[in-house]
């Protein structure tokens, strides 16, 4: 539903999350990326979950856009500004057997747990469901070189675009990663684990 750039901003490199705009209404891509961008924003002020630095998303630009304003589209996009996360995603990882057989494996996926579980608490007590926990969306600070460096690699919880208040109708979730509560229930905490 978006791309997602490489960008520099004073000095410090950062992810750029740019909204797919493709007909449509201008209110439902606004309401969209406006929910996404004021989840992490609240939400984000935490050190396991990835840092929201910036929002630029406007109605009228987005109107404009769709009536065929392409230049405006690549000048003005609606986006936000995050924290870039050099490693990449868990998921990544899991494909690469030299680090998935290694022996520095069980501790660096029990760090992971603990970061997102750490995230999942600060989301919960601040009132929302995240709806998309996954490999996916566990970041790493950087890339590992070798297994050994496994273990100084930070992990956080990212994409917050699935995440709903509590007891609110789920609206995005990924079904290989979801309980099947989810499809006649609301949103609960326990959804996440």
């Amino acid at each position: 539903m978006s791309y997602v750039l490489k960008g520099e901003f004073s000095g410090r490199e950062v992810a750029i999350k740019v909204l797919k705009v493709s007909g449509g209404k201008a209110e439902e891509y606004f309401n969209e990326l406006f929910k996404e961008a004021s989840n992490l924003v609240t939400l984000s002020q935490n050190p396991n979950i990835v840092q929201v630095y910036a929002v630029d998303v406007n109605k009228h630009v987005i109107e404009e856009i769709l009536r065929g304003n392409t230049k405006l589209y690549l000048t003005n996009p609606p986006m936000i500004v995050m924290e870039f996360m050099k490693g990449g995603s868990l998921y990544s990882l899991l494909k690469d057997d030299a680090f998935f057989y290694s022996s520095s494996w069980e501790k660096a996926i029990y760090k992971a747990i603990a970061s997102v579980a750490e995230a999942l608490a600060h989301i919960h007590r601040n009132g929302y469901v995240h709806m998309d926990v996954k490999p996916q969306n566990v970041f790493m600070d950087r890339k590992p070189s070798q297994p050994a460096d496994l273990l100084s690699v930070e992990f956080k919880l990212g994409d917050l675009g699935s995440a709903v208040r509590i007891n609110a109708k789920p609206v995005q979730l990924t079904p290989e990663y979801a309980p099947p509560e989810v499809l006649i229930e609301k949103a609960k905490p326990y959804m996440d684990v």
